[in-house]
């Protein structure tokens, strides 16, 4: 009887273990989300970073003095259908303040962009902002979510996703929001 509690109490936590939470997901409102096979664990130029991505999309690495980034996307089904993610380590500071806010206010209203929602989260212990907005672009309605990550004094990221049409656009956002939420930092 010992060993069958034993073996019920071990399924069980492997069990809770095994089901990841979308953590920025979860803190926007996501209740559940797709996950991929025959993925591939891409790390950014600098080796600041690691994102697991399927293998088939078209995903490229870019670097300057200031910069490393991973951007990917879906390009074997449509374009509303899918979405476009964007993580970039940053070489500089960035403090969430008055004057940060601004910037997105003046972004939003030079873009034709239509706030949504924004405000400061948590992720993976770091201070971070958020900006969920509404635009239109090459003919087409999208969903742009944008988050800022402070991780040092000099050093921040940011993770954002493009979410084309108006169709599923829910599942679109929170698939890619669990994406980003797998990103890890390689110290």
């Amino acid at each position: 009887m010992n060993r069958f509690f034993t073996l019920l109490l071990l399924t069980l936590f492997l069990s809770i273990i095994s089901c990841k939470k979308s953590e920025i997901g979860n803190q926007m409102g996501c209740v559940s989300h797709k996950s991929f096979s025959d993925t591939k664990v891409y790390k950014d130029a600098l080796k600041k970073f690691k994102l697991e991505l399927p293998k088939d999309w078209k995903t490229q690495l870019y670097v300057d003095e200031y910069k490393s980034e991973i951007y990917t996307a879906d390009t074997t089904i449509e374009l509303t259908s899918s979405f476009i993610l964007d993580v970039a380590w940053h070489q500089g500071s960035v403090e969430f303040n008055e004057e940060f806010v601004k910037k997105f206010v003046d972004i939003q209203l030079k873009n034709e962009l239509l706030l949504l929602e924004q405000g400061e989260m948590t992720v993976k212990g770091f201070p971070a902002f958020y900006d969920h907005s509404k635009g239109h672009q090459n003919g087409f309605d999208f969903n742009f979510i944008q988050i800022y990550i402070k991780t040092k004094p000099d050093e921040y990221y940011t993770l954002s996703s493009k979410v084309y049409g108006i169709e599923n656009i829910d599942e679109r956002l929170c698939t890619s929001l669990a994406i980003l939420d797998d990103l890890e930092f390689i110290e």
